[in-house]
């Protein structure tokens, strides 16, 4: 096994098209044993922050395509809630801005953070699911600089939030309804797209729910103020 592990760094940074990497994980959960799963989860964990703090583009985005991968297998042993927890928190600090400038870098890594919250972290899913919630709320809330790239994110990670996590994301939906608008009356058309789908994913969520009657009058309110203001 730790013959083959050399192997992991060259085979990630084959992105977007990991076939090998797809290959080579597949036959390594199918032949090993538990412990050397064990051990080949803690390596994949280093081996896969290394490539996120890497400055190299492309090994970046090995990095983010590695942990798609992993959370597909979905093996408990190579997806614990360690692993996973260790794989979200280096995405939303260096997948997300301000870790990135990057959008392709951002747009991979808030889609990856939609699959570890589709495959959920044990008990900490709770705690995973606050942490990106707040962290995006924050770079609307808070934000005194205009960031395009950050207020992207921040509705990418809600749009993934509502669509993988609904029943953890649900308390979030009136603050997101709070801020959503500056992000759907953008001057610029991929944050109103993005904004536009969010906004939609959210009224799924709350109409499935039954969640909060009285937001409807913050939506009529959002569109509203937007349309007088022009």
């Amino acid at each position: 096994m730790d013959e083959e592990f050399p192997q992991l760094t060259a085979l990630c940074q084959k992105h977007p098209a990991t076939p090998e990497f797809q290959r080579w994980l597949v036959l390594q959960i199918r032949k090993c044993k538990q412990d050397e799963l064990s051990r080949m989860g803690k390596h994949l964990r280093e081996e896969v922050v290394n490539l996120l703090l890497s400055r190299n583009k492309l090994e970046q985005l090995g990095g983010i395509r590695a942990i798609t991968e992993i959370v597909r297998n979905e093996n408990p042993i190579l997806c614990s809630d360690l692993n996973l927890n260790v794989f979200g928190r280096y995405l939303l600090s260096h997948g997300c801005p301000p870790g990135t400038a990057d959008s392709e870098i951002m747009h991979h890594a808030t889609s990856a953070l939609g699959q570890l919250a589709r495959v959920g972290l044990g008990t900490m899913t709770g705690t995973f699911v606050s942490k990106n919630a707040d962290t995006a709320l924050e770079w609307l809330e808070h934000g005194t600089v205009r960031n395009e790239l950050k207020r992207l994110a921040a509705v990418y990670i809600f749009y993934e939030l509502a669509l993988h996590q609904p029943k953890h994301f649900s308390a979030y939906i009136p603050r997101v309804f709070k801020v959503i608008f500056q992000v759907i009356h953008d001057p610029k058309n991929p944050l109103r797209e993005a904004g536009t789908k969010t906004l939609e994913q959210c009224l799924i969520v709350w109409k499935a729910r039954s969640l909060y009657p009285g937001l409807y009058a913050d939506i009529e309110r959002g569109f509203k103020d937007r349309k007088e203001e022009s």
